[in-house]
């Protein structure tokens, strides 16, 4: 999946970099997190492609900004990316492969820490999107299954994160468990590696 793509998805209204930004930090983080430095060299490129425009606009709090939206070429990029079907590529999670080398501290009580922070840290992701899930829910009657075209599909995208996330947080708080259960008893050493 590239950038590009999830850009031009996200333009199907007019957006600054900014708000843009706003939307990767709330509705795309579980997927796709982006710096405001990558969408702003993204938007450069797509708009050199002819698959943005952008056009300068006021700004109700300082100078003007630039806004873009989805060109009809553009559209149409992200049309043939969609008819590809499913691309599922390999995922990248720095903190299984921390779990992984965890035996290199040879200290148990660090694991057991380690793995209590990783359930604390999506633990309050999971909460964070059971709160989107419930002010919308609060505001708009329809949701999840009455809700119409780019909702719905928005709506997917978020009970994925909800799995996601849970499934992390329980593993981690089961697996804490298990490094719990090998720190030393009193006069003993607990051996790790």
């Amino acid at each position: 999946m590239s950038l590009d793509h999830v850009l031009l998805g996200a333009l199907r209204e007019p957006a600054s970099g900014y708000e843009l930004k706003q939307r990767f930090d709330t509705v795309f983080r579980h997927f796709w997190p982006a710096e405001q430095s990558q969408i702003y060299r993204t938007l450069q490129r797509l708009e050199s492609a002819g698959w943005v425009a952008g056009r300068q606009a006021a700004s109700a709090r300082g100078p003007r900004r630039r806004v873009y939206s989805t060109t009809a070429r553009g559209l149409a990029q992200l049309r043939r990316w969609l008819a590809q079907g499913p691309i599922v590529g390999d995922d990248r999670h720095a903190f299984v492969a921390q779990v992984l080398f965890l035996h290199e501290l040879d200290d148990a009580a660090a694991a057991r820490d380690f793995l209590a922070a990783l359930h604390s840290e999506f633990a309050a992701r999971l909460a964070e999107l059971e709160a989107v899930e419930a002010r919308w829910r609060t505001d708009d009657p329809r949701c999840p299954d009455g809700l119409a075209g780019a909702d719905f599909y928005a709506h997917l995208t978020l009970t994925l994160g909800l799995a996601k996330y849970r499934a992390i947080a329980e593993w981690a708080a089961r697996e804490r468990g298990r490094a719990e259960a090998r720190l030393p008893t009193r006069g003993t050493r607990a051996r790790t590696r």
